[in-house]
C-alpha cells in the first residue's frame, strides 16, 4: 500500500517535456514577446513574464531531475470522524509548525500560495502544532547545501530566506512526547512553483543517530536522559 507521501508525489508531479536547451529558448521567446506588448496589454505581459519565470526555473532544475509539483494535494486530510491535516511542513531552519486561525505563524514568511493550498486542511480545526522529531540523513544534508541557494528569496525589508521545506506525513499532531520521526519529502519554492528536490525519505531517530555518530558511548543511564523538548520555550 502506498504511503500518503507516495500518493502525494504520484498526484502532484507535473511532468516536464522540455530539455534544458528548449527551456532556455522558450524563455527568450516569451521575454521578447512580453517586451513588445503595449501598456494596455499589461495583464498579458504579466502572464507571459510569469510563464517565462516558470520555464526559467525548469531550465535551472531539469539538470538535477527535480520535478514541479501541484499545490492542490497540500490540502488533503485524513480520518473520517477525527479529521486531521495529512501533512505538516517545516522550513529547514525551524523544527516547528504552528497554525493559528488557519494561518501559519511558523514557519514564518510562508509563501501565500502554499498557505492557501493548505487552508482546506485547516477548515474544521483552525489551530495546529507539530514538531519535527528526526535527524536528517547525511545525503539529504548534502542536497540541502546544494539546493538552498537556488531557492533563496529576498523578501521585503531585506529578509533573505531559503524556501526549502520538509513536507512530512504527520501522525502525531500536538503530541511532542511521541518520539516518532516523520517521513518526508524535500521540496523547494522558487517564487512561482513548488519543486520536488528529494523523494521519499525516512529520517533517523535519535537512537539511530547516536549509534552512527557515537557508537562507543553506549546507552545513557535513565537518570541522564534528555529533558522533553518544548517547542514554545525561548520563542519570541
Amino acid at each position: 500500500m502506498k504511503t500518503l507521501l507516495e500518493k502525494f508525489v504520484a498526484k502532484a508531479v507535473i511532468p516536464s517535456d522540455r530539455s534544458e536547451e528548449e527551456a532556455a529558448t522558450q524563455v527568450t521567446s516569451l521575454s521578447v514577446v512580453a517586451q513588445n506588448l503595449f501598456g494596455v496589454e499589461r495583464v498579458t505581459r504579466h502572464k507571459l513574464e510569469y510563464k517565462a519565470a516558470q520555464v526559467r526555473s525548469e531550465s535551472k532544475f531539469v539538470k538535477f531531475d527535480w520535478q514541479r509539483l501541484s499545490l492542490e494535494p497540500l490540502g488533503w486530510t485524513t480520518g473520517l470522524i477525527n479529521i486531521k491535516p495529512a501533512f505538516s511542513i517545516f522550513r529547514i531552519d525551524d523544527p516547528n509548525m504552528r497554525v493559528r486561525s488557519r494561518d501559519f505563524e511558523r514557519p514564518n514568511l510562508m509563501p501565500p500560495e502554499i498557505a492557501t493550498a493548505f487552508r482546506p486542511a485547516f477548515e474544521i480545526v483552525p489551530n495546529w502544532n507539530a514538531t519535527f522529531q528526526g535527524v536528517l540523513p547525511a545525503k539529504v544534508k548534502e542536497t540541502i547545501t546544494k539546493a538552498a541557494p537556488l531557492f533563496t528569496i529576498q523578501h521585503e525589508y531585506g529578509q533573505v530566506v531559503s524556501h526549502l521545506y520538509l513536507l512530512c506525513e504527520e501522525k502525531s499532531w500536538e503530541n511532542v512526547k511521541k518520539d516518532q520521526p516523520q517521513n518526508f519529502i524535500l521540496v523547494g519554492w522558487d517564487g512561482n512553483d513548488l519543486w520536488l528536490v528529494e523523494d521519499y525519505i525516512e529520517p533517523l531517530s535519535f537512537d539511530q543517530f547516536m549509534k552512527i555518530e557515537f557508537a562507543d558511548l553506549g546507552k545513557a543511564p535513565d537518570h541522564l536522559s534528555l529533558p522533553q523538548y518544548n517547542p514554545y520555550q525561548g520563542v519570541e
